[in-house]
């Protein structure tokens, strides 16, 4: 005798045979992975994209997942300005301002940048800033290393230096920290001890200036070494680096040596640890 199923619940068997079918699928949701992290090279005196300005000084906009932290104004805001529509970057929304340290290469831009700025982002200043240009922005007054809060965003905090103190931009992601550097006035490797310090993480990516302009070749050697011992993984080096210094790096470095400069958008996959 040939059984049949009771058609007195249709619905009633569609549902189940629904459910044991999503049952059996692989979970996907919720299970995206880490935001990716990108760095935009906004102002540079070294060139990358061949339309875009260079001019001496150092921006960066650098972003993950939501939160857009923008790290030094450049020297000029009509340079900032017109890279940032040569690039089509909008710089609204904008979480934050953080300047490396005082020189005008770094914070000259602001004044003309502010003037086209939607938002007011608070701005990071070292404590050792002028009381002029404190009054100037929107200052947050730093010198400890600060967090920003639900984002894997940091600073190193005040690292004295000669002839002024400065502060680096910190990005945690999977793979390491990545470093965002000004002029490294307090000497580049000062600032990474002071990186490591603050999170216990190692470093994947330093990018900016070096500050090794007119450095004996031997010493840049040196220097080299002292990132490998720090466990540095790369390097995308420019601004004040100095084009010797930067094929020391370049060489001994090899692929993980990362060409920078104006228009450089770096992407770092963060979803996975390797490289």
């Amino acid at each position: 005798m040939e059984r049949r199923v009771s058609s007195r619940y249709p619905a009633v068997w569609v549902m189940l045979a629904v459910l044991a079918l999503f049952a059996c699928l692989p979970e996907t949701a919720n299970t995206a992975g880490p935001d990716p992290l990108s760095v935009t090279v906004l102002y540079d005196n070294i060139p990358f994209e061949k339309n875009l300005q260079t001019h001496w000084g150092f921006s960066c906009l650098v972003q993950k997942g939501s939160t857009r932290v923008l790290f030094d104004t450049g020297a000029q805001g009509e340079t900032l300005l017109g890279n940032l529509k040569k690039l089509n970057v909008d710089l609204t929304p904008l979480d934050a301002i953080v300047f490396s340290h005082i020189h005008n290469d770094h914070t000259g831009g602001y004044s003309g940048l502010k003037a086209e700025l939607v938002t007011d982002p608070p701005v990071y200043v070292l404590k050792s800033f002028p009381a002029e240009f404190k009054q100037q922005v929107k200052a947050i007054e730093v010198s400890d290393p600060i967090i920003f809060p639900d984002t894997d965003f940091r600073t190193t905090g005040e690292v004295p230096g000669q002839p002024v103190n400065e502060q680096a931009l910190i990005v945690r992601t999977p793979r390491g920290l990545v470093v965002v550097t000004g002029c490294a006035h307090p000497g580049i490797v000062n600032l990474l001890r002071r990186a490591t310090e603050v999170s216990g993480e190692k470093i994947h990516l330093v990018i900016g200036g070096f500050h090794l302009l007119q450095t004996p070749t031997a010493e840049v050697e040196q220097i080299v070494r002292q990132f490998r011992s720090l466990g540095v993984e790369r390097v995308a080096p420019s601004h004040c680096t100095g084009e010797a210094a930067i094929g020391v790096f370049r060489k001994a470095y090899g692929t993980n040596f990362v060409e920078s400069g104006v228009g450089k958008i770096l992407q770092i996959d963060t979803s996975s640890t390797s490289n």
